[in-house]
């Protein structure tokens, strides 16, 4: 995929940063792996609360990852069926 981040990121709608979840789904690592590579710095991202473990992982630095390519399909679905409950309600409007 010869995309850029930043055009990525209007098309399928990704956020700046995602969930540890998320990042572990993408990664195909556990949450437990991706906070610890938070803590040590290996994966750029910020904690909600110091010492809560709630970390965002930057979403840009997941690109290529083993699971990215699934992450955008299922981003696309959200934002399909996004698009389509929203022009469900413009009728009714």
């Amino acid at each position: 995929m010869s995309e850029s981040f930043q055009e990525l990121k209007k098309i399928y709608n990704l956020p700046d940063t995602v969930t540890v979840r998320d990042a572990a789904d993408i990664l195909d690592i556990t949450r437990d792996e991706v906070r610890q590579k938070c803590q040590k710095g290996t994966l750029r991202a910020r904690e909600g609360l110091p010492g809560s473990g709630k970390w965002k992982v930057e979403t840009g630095q997941l690109k290529g990852q083993v699971n990215w390519e699934l992450s955008l399909e299922k981003r696309l679905r959200i934002k399909e069926q996004s698009l389509t409950i929203a022009a469900f309600i413009q009728k009714f409007e």
